[in-house]
């Protein structure tokens, strides 16, 4: 996954943050009281983005999905909308093969399951009835839950 760069992307952004809050404040002058102000909360946003830059390491995709959104809210072509989407690009493949190796899991589990039981010899809606017995099952089952028998 690609929260490094979502990392990067954001601690890049609140230098440009810091950059953007002193050249207002050389412009206009650092004798206003309501710039003095207004500089002083754009700081504490600043360092508010600092720090969700240091919560970011560590998260899955779905933790960055719920904290940040989508990559268009802030702009595909932005720094921090580019990086999401390299992050979610990059988790989508890896979750994709994840699951793959799940469902290829489950298929075999169930395959044991199926040939750990024995047909009652009956059919009701066109569907055999099934009894569970042996180990097969057992270890099918476990498998089917996670787990090992």
């Amino acid at each position: 996954m690609s929260a490094a760069t979502l990392t990067a992307a954001l601690m890049s952004r609140a230098a440009a943050y810091r950059s953007a809050i002193e050249r207002i404040r050389e412009s206009v002058g650092c004798d206003d009281n309501d710039v003095l102000a207004a500089t002083r909360d754009l700081r504490e946003a600043v360092e508010l983005v600092r720090c969700l830059a240091r919560l970011v390491d560590g998260r899955d995709v779905r933790e960055l999905h719920a904290a940040f959104g989508a990559p268009g809210d802030f702009g595909y072509e932005s720094e921090i909308g580019a990086a999401l989407w390299a992050a979610y690009s990059a988790a989508s493949a890896t979750e994709k093969l994840a699951l793959l190796a799940r469902v290829v899991e489950l298929e075999t589990a169930l395959r044991r399951l199926v040939a750990g039981c024995e047909a009652w010899g009956r059919e009701e809606d066109g569907v055999p009835e099934w009894e569970p017995v042996g180990p097969s099952y057992d270890a099918a089952r476990a498998a089917l839950k996670g787990g090992t028998p």
